[in-house]
């Protein structure tokens, strides 16, 4: 809940690094810099990262998991990376109602062979793209909310997602195009469009 700074002096070191998998939880007003490494690094083992706060890389990726799990970036929090916002090496599942921002054009990152989920509340916001390996297997889940959620501009932003699934009472916009990088569309329900 208050302040973690990786050391920025005469060597790099991430912000949190977990060599043996394991679970941080930033709550809102929490900060987790590294002006030279990962904020939140996770090997070893599978990572869950909660997030209300704000995780920032001055150099690298907001977070890193190395062997899959979950990152939930929740109403109001921010991740961002100087290279990438969030990465998965082996797959993993990524909740996104808040900011993800990569400024080195890619805000996330799903790499690897194994399957990987993204699930986005309707208030979600991206800088940069969303990239998942063409030899994995994908899902973009568009959640419920009190709101309605809004992608306006899909392929621009989406690369290699297999199928799109909305959830049971979600209410989402989705317009600019999504030949050659959906398959299958589902939960539709009597009197959606």
């Amino acid at each position: 809940a208050g302040t973690i700074a990786g050391n920025g002096g005469g060597s790099s070191h991430n912000g949190v690094q977990l060599l043996a998998g394991g679970r941080i939880t930033n709550v809102a007003g929490g900060t987790i810099t590294a002006p030279l490494e990962t904020a939140v690094y996770v090997g070893g083992g599978a990572g869950v990262v909660v997030n209300s706060g704000s995780i920032v890389s001055g150099a690298q990726s907001g977070v890193q998991l190395n062997l899959g799990g979950n990152v939930a970036n929740q109403a109001g929090g921010v991740i961002s990376g100087a290279a990438v916002g969030v990465v998965f090496a082996n797959g993993g599942t990524l909740t996104n109602a808040g900011t993800i921002v990569g400024n080195s054009g890619e805000a996330v990152a799903f790499e690897g062979s194994n399957a990987s989920r993204l699930i986005l509340g309707p208030g979600f916001a991206f800088s940069g793209s969303v990239y998942v390996s063409p030899s994995a297997s994908s899902t973009l889940e568009l959640a419920a909310g009190a709101n309605t959620g809004t992608i306006s501009n899909f392929q621009s932003i989406f690369s290699n997602i297999d199928s799109i699934v909305f959830d049971p009472g979600a209410q989402w916009f989705v317009a600019g195009g999504t030949a050659g990088n959906v398959g299958a569309i589902s939960g539709f329900a009597a009197g959606d469009t």
